[in-house]
């Protein structure tokens, strides 16, 4: 029995590679939702995949749409349990979103447990929406859902919890699945010898239907060719159809591909044959990764700022209360206290630009060559046809930019007609640097018509389990885990430390933990000793040497980095690998 788990997050993947391996099961796992999910299933298909395996809405759209066993993970009472125990925890209004097998699962667990908590049951995907906008206006700050649910709900600026499923619910889909491969191979059709001559050929061949629906690929296409139709098909149809044939060259990044499309009957119907033949290797020159401190960032999570702290909380009901304020915006704060989400939250709540790009400038890791040609250059006048294609630039360490850079950059802000938000922040208290002469006080003016200072974890102590609470979340979904919370001793134990890394050091502490842990709750031993063998300690420098290769791999990378002041010049030249490489397994 060949199977195929079609997980829509990570963690539910490791479960699964997990628990088929102690089932000594034949069972290939992959990370897709929704479209991304058919996609797989369908090359999975003509793989020779007797069994699918996913879940929700996933699983429904796969079965819906192709000839295979679909067998669906469901969201058992265990699972609902596990979510609710751990989200208990979370600052701010929780509420539960879902469809009616969710909805009502979820709040008949609350009934049994006297758990306060609303519930709200969504009959069609499209009112998902106007249902967590409701919420978000009368202060809901959690929403715990389905995958489709999370994402909307994220995508507001509300922090999603998805309800995952466990191993109880995974090995029950194991078994189901063994019932109906039994049925299934009685009724399964032998591959054909033309069918396994078209599996063998070194060319793409494919067949869509009337419709541009793919209804056969060979192996090779599925290796190798299918972005390079798929992108000239609207334009190939019409050939084909009028002359019943058609012979094209398309030119790809890499490859040049000959293509011959023909028209054929299957029955009743008419199909459209294609054969694609690689016929060259293009030389270019690949990106050296100049630029890899520029980009637009795409962040899920902004919770940091869920949160009990009053003085965060003073930030926080600023930024909803003037979402669509103009005004420059200076970000002060220690290094790990959550500066660039703050900025993103400050993006994804202005009403006006909330599906632009949020696009961040590093300048410690920026050179003064990197600035002039991109930064100076959005800013500019004669670049102004392109400020509608952006929507918040994020400044991060801006302490780092040397003086001729910060009059050029005041020069320009004073100068230019911008129509975006322009956000900074700064790991130092910058009136130091104002008065030893290294940094152009005129800017900073310019720059902090609205400043915030973000305390640091040590400060926040009332947050530290809600925090511990979101990042084992966040882990349970990336490695199958079902940690619940924290043990009372180790609450204390962490509210007690001074944290000099502040959110960033936590996360790292509880992750490494997460791992550590066997049980349903982080005990007190984990934290320890992850704290003795662990970099995050304020003194060792030892490696935890749990998790695969790549794992330990980048731990080791993230302490380099973080010891070199998050330079990744410095970084690279101190692990031998170039800029590229580093930026990449730093991901």
């Amino acid at each position: 029995m060949k199977v195929l788990a079609i997980a829509p997050y990570e963690g539910l993947k490791e479960l699964v590679t997990q628990l088929a391996k102690k089932e000594k099961l034949d069972i290939i796992t992959e990370i897709g939702d929704l479209d991304k999910g058919l996609t797989l299933a369908r090359a999975a298909k003509n793989e020779g995949i007797d069994i699918i395996i996913s879940r929700g809405g996933t699983a429904e759209l796969i079965q819906r749409e192709l000839n295979i066993p679909v067998i669906e993970i469901e969201v058992s009472g265990y699972d609902m349990l596990r979510v609710l125990t751990l989200v208990k925890k979370y600052p701010g209004k929780t509420a539960i979103v879902g469809f009616a097998q969710i909805a009502e699962g979820a709040a008949a667990v609350c009934e049994i447990l006297n758990i306060s908590m609303s519930s709200f049951k969504v009959n069609q995907e499209k009112d998902i929406k106007a249902i967590l906008e409701s919420l978000k206006l009368n202060g809901y700050q959690n929403i715990i859902g389905d995958v489709i649910t999370v994402k909307k709900a994220e995508s507001l600026g509300l922090n999603g919890i998805l309800l995952t499923s466990g191993k109880e619910s995974v090995i029950r889909a194991f078994r189901n699945a063994e019932k109906a491969y039994e049925l299934y191979k009685k009724i399964k059709n032998n591959y054909s010898l033309p069918h396994q001559i078209l599996e063998a050929e070194h060319i793409g061949i494919t067949i869509y239907d009337d419709a541009k629906n793919c209804i056969y690929s060979n192996k090779y296409f599925i290796h190798h060719v299918t972005e390079a139709l798929e992108l000239h098909l609207d334009n190939l149809v019409p050939k084909i159809k009028k002359n019943k044939k058609s012979l094209s060259i398309v030119k790809e990044e890499e490859y040049d591909w000959k293509i011959n499309g023909e028209e054929i009957s299957i029955g009743d119907s008419k199909n459209l044959l294609f054969k694609l033949e690689k016929i060259e290797k293009l030389n270019k020159n690949k990106d050296n990764g100049a630029f890899s401190s520029i980009g637009v960032t795409n962040r899920n999570n902004i919770n940091t700022f869920i949160s009990k702290n009053e003085k965060t909380q003073k930030i926080f009901n600023y930024v909803k209360q003037y979402p669509d304020k103009d005004s420059m915006i200076w970000i002060n704060g220690e290094r790990g206290t959550g500066k660039e989400h703050l900025a993103y939250y400050i993006h994804v709540n202005r009403n006006n630009i909330n599906k632009a790009p949020f696009i961040t400038f590093d300048c410690e890791a920026m050179e003064k060559s990197m600035w002039n040609e991109w930064l100076l250059r959005l800013l500019s006048k004669e670049n102004n046809n392109k400020d509608d294609q952006i929507g918040t630039i994020f400044i991060k360490n801006i302490e780092f930019l040397s003086m001729d850079i910060q009059k050029e950059l005041y020069v320009y802000l004073e100068e230019c007609q911008k129509d975006f938000q322009l956000i900074v922040s700064c790991n130092t208290n910058i009136y130091n640097q104002i008065l030893s002469g290294d940094f152009y006080e005129s800017l900073y003016n310019l720059l902090s018509e609205t400043s915030f200072a973000l305390p640091p974890l040590r400060e926040r102590k009332e947050d530290i389990e809600g925090l511990a609470s979101i990042f084992i979340n966040e882990m349970n979904l990336k490695y199958g885990k079902q940690i619940v919370g924290l043990r009372k001793d180790v609450k204390e134990y962490l509210e007690n430390r001074a944290w000099t890394g502040n959110i960033n050091q936590l996360k790292q502490m509880i992750n490494s933990s997460v791992l550590l842990a066997d049980g349903y709750y982080l005990e007190l031993g984990d934290i320890v000793e992850i704290e003795q063998e662990d970099s995050i300690s304020d003194a060792g420098n030892s490696f935890p040497l749990f998790g695969t290769l790549e794992e330990i791999e980048k731990r080791i990378i993230q302490q380099v980095w973080l010891e070199e002041g998050k330079n990744q010049t410095r970084t690279a030249e101190r692990l031998g690998i170039n800029r590229t490489t580093l930026w990449r397994k730093l991901k």
